[in-house]
């Protein structure tokens, strides 16, 4: 039996439902460090604010860039794994090349984690409902938010 054509609107529902599942998929993937931190958009009002929190993240993934073994000046991607394209180098060099690849600039090949969380951030930042629902939450000291992490983590539930 054929199921009906979807309207426009529940193919867009859909498509949120599928672009969700998949995002979720890929922060199960990353180190709970790099999940938390690509989900740290949450206070971005604005593209201002957004581009900042860009930035913020790459120095922060940048720290944890690894030299490779025998290439004290190349490192992959800490978020992608990725490698430069040439054939003759493993990684990029470090800092110039990572920062590059994680920004997406100087015709490098952006890192696709990093392009993602940029655009949720821009998204969630320039989305009018997201701005009026986060006017009615309740703002979330750090303190409370390291003690409500600290019991996920004692329950088992990261």
């Amino acid at each position: 039996m054929k199921r009906p054509p979807r309207t426009s609107e529940e193919e867009i529902v859909k498509l949120q439902q599928d672009v969700r599942l998949l995002w979720e998929s890929v922060e199960a993937l990353l180190p709970e460090e790099f999940a938390a931190l690509l989900k740290s958009y949450g206070d971005c009002g604005t593209l201002g604010e957004a581009m900042v929190w860009h930035d913020k993240v790459i120095e922060k993934i940048m720290a944890t860039a690894e030299p490779r073994e025998g290439a004290s000046n190349r490192v992959r991607c800490p978020l992608c794994k990725g490698s430069s394209t040439s054939p003759y180098d493993d990684g990029f060099v470090y800092p110039g090349g990572l920062r590059r690849h994680l920004e997406g600039e100087a015709n490098a090949r952006e890192c696709p984690i990093m392009r993602a969380s940029r655009i949720r951030a821009v998204d969630y930042a320039l989305d009018a409902r997201a701005q009026e629902f986060r006017r009615h939450l309740p703002r979330v000291t750090a303190d409370e938010n390291k003690r409500r992490l600290a019991r996920r983590k004692r329950e088992g539930a990261t």
